[in-house]
């Protein structure tokens, strides 16, 4: 089993990945996003207020993540059969909940890792910070 830092590299390596949310439709949206930063308590990622992708999160408190990384592109014979390159897929799927500005706080003054999220709410107060809290994942 991968540690919470093991899983946060994989995605690192990759760097942006397809993050999707239950539109509150019945069905999904994805976007490009990214983590960034770990901790004990999970994965982090942030957003702002205004966006569907904040609303999707906390209606939901669902997440589904996915990257790949590789070292080309996938290529297809004459017959159309792809041919993958070497390297790997990662994916976690699971529960987030919003952090307040204290817990963000918290973090930060334990970790650097946090300080681009207070960057990023001191200069937009409408930042706010999730955590994948409970997740299974696949590598």
């Amino acid at each position: 089993m991968l540690s919470i830092r093991e899983v946060y590299e994989l995605f690192e390596d990759v760097g942006c990945c397809a993050f999707a949310t239950p539109d509150g439709n019945g069905g999904v949206d994805a976007r490009i996003a990214h983590f960034f930063a770990y901790d004990a308590d999970g994965l982090y990622l942030r957003t702002m207020s205004g966006k569907p992708f904040y609303r999707q999160l906390a209606l939901s408190g669902q997440l589904a993540v996915s990257g790949e990384k590789t070292e080309g592109p996938c290529t297809w014979d004459e017959d159309k059969m792809p041919h993958f390159q070497p390297g790997f897929m990662v994916r976690v799927s699971g529960h987030v909940r919003e952090l307040s500005r204290e817990e963000v706080d918290a973090k930060a003054s334990a970790s650097p890792l946090f300080n681009v999220a207070i960057y990023d709410i001191n200069k937009y107060p409408e930042t706010v910070v999730f955590v994948l809290d409970s997740a299974w994942g696949e590598l």
